[in-house]
């Protein structure tokens, strides 16, 4: 079965400090190269089906059809970076972007299209 995804939107939350990439140091700030650690919920725009989360909460996760072995856990992201930092992972270049500027403990909600995320459908 082929997944499409034209574009999605995602809830994303800034929880952990952020650490520069180089010098180990916290930021006010996230900055490209620099590592956080996010929470999100990632909805298909079209119809509003929820496909991933890091959040387990019924009110999230109720209508989920989500396997048994999805993992609810915070996400450590290095950002915009070409190779990530051990024990982190690069994402969607739409969802990078977005960290960009953001400040521990900020919310915000993101589209991000095919072009920056999962691409056009076949």
């Amino acid at each position: 079965m082929k997944k499409i995804i034209y574009s999605v939107i995602l809830i994303i939350v800034i929880i952990g400090g952020c650490i520069s990439g180089n010098e180990k140091e916290k930021i006010e700030v996230v900055e490209p190269g620099d590592i956080v650690t996010i929470n999100f919920i990632g909805w298909e725009k079209e119809t509003g089906g929820i496909f991933d989360t890091t959040i387990q909460e019924e009110d999230v996760t109720k209508e989920t059809e989500l396997d048994d072995t999805h993992k609810y856990t915070p996400q450590r992201i290095t950002v915009k970076a070409a190779n990530p930092a051990p024990g982190t992972i690069r994402t969607l270049p739409g969802l990078e972007e977005a960290l960009i500027g953001m400040k521990v403990g900020e919310e915000k909600i993101v589209e991000v299209p095919p072009e920056k995320g999962y691409g056009y459908p076949d």
